[in-house]
């Protein structure tokens, strides 16, 4: 089964590897709709409260030729109960150290449906993340995004999410260290509103040299998410169980018995996964501590995103 076929259907990520919309428009625009894999998450600094929501519309219109962007966000939830719009308006965009779309902008008047905003701290970044190596071919497109409007701290978050980094694995019994830099090791992550549950995936995973890579999936998850604190781009989640039976394609398997699962993150910037692995199958015992540590682009030498 190809790889983007594992991804879909052990987590359900129908929409990810494709954006909902990419409709070519006069003057050499693009019009993108991320509202399938957008969440919005606003917290007020004064109260505490937080309103988490999926039903915001994330619209994305760049303009090459003109090097400008624009950004509507409707159907905004606020933690008051109310709902607010937005729109970042046919602003000058620039490009980071990994060639991917950036905006800041200290201050703008927002205007659109007749209602009138100013945002502050507006960050912005498009990854295209498209990886070519040789089981991976695929485009992973993510886009980070943070502002305050109404004195309410937004992030919008992408869901689901992949991450790369260094995986160290810990042999229990011998102390052996195994480490794993592959970019054939990811991990993505997915929240579900309703249920309020989490799904990881950890995908090309190895806990040994001779270990061949499996596709392991951890699903339901309980979640949270911190709040902003002082600064906004504090703003983050925890995701936590004691012990998770993993999933193999789409079969459960209890000999490979998962414990102390935690995976902690924040918008825009690190991730962590940790937990222990038990293997009691005929193929390999042992047990395995497991730390990764993961951020939004890939640094692997062994595979360069183009």
């Amino acid at each position: 089964m190809k790889l983007k076929n594992i991804i879909v259907a052990a987590i359900g990520l129908i929409s990810t590897l494709g954006i909902t919309s990419c409709l070519p428009e006069p003057n050499n625009s693009v019009r993108q709709d991320f509202s399938a894999n957008c969440l919005t998450y606003a917290t007020d600094p004064a109260t505490g409260e937080s309103a988490l929501n999926d039903g915001a519309t994330v619209i994305l219109t760049t303009e090459s030729l003109k090097g400008e962007m624009s950004l509507e966000i409707s159907n905004l939830k606020l933690p008051n109960g109310t709902y607010t719009n937005i729109l970042i308006d046919k602003q000058k965009y620039s490009f980071n150290e990994t060639q991917s779309m950036k905006l800041t902008l200290p201050s703008y008047t927002s205007s659109k449906d007749g209602i009138t905003n100013t945002v502050t701290n507006f960050n912005f970044e498009y990854y295209s993340r498209v990886l070519a190596h040789p089981s991976i071919n695929q485009a992973f497109p993510m886009i980070v995004c943070s502002f305050r409007v109404k004195d309410v701290d937004v992030r919008v978050i992408w869901n689901p999410a992949y991450y790369w980094g260094t995986t160290t694995v810990t042999d229990m019994s011998t102390g052996a260290v195994f480490t794993n830099k592959e970019v054939t090791t990811f991990y993505g992550r997915q929240f579900n509103l309703k249920d309020r549950e989490a799904a990881v995936g950890a995908f090309g995973a190895k806990f040994a040299e001779k270990m061949p890579a499996m596709d392991l999936m951890f699903t339901k998850i309980p979640f949270s998410f911190t709040g902003s604190d002082s600064s906004i781009n504090q703003m983050g989640y925890t995701i936590k169980k004691n012990e998770i039976t993993p999933i193999i394609g789409q079969t459960p398997y209890p000999d490979y018995k998962v414990s102390n699962f935690v995976m902690t993150g924040v918008w825009g910037g690190s991730q962590q996964v940790s937990f222990t692995v038990t293997l009691n199958s005929e193929k390999m015992k042992g047990q395995y501590q497991v730390v990764s540590n993961l951020s939004i682009y890939p640094t692997s030498t062994t595979s360069v995103p183009k």
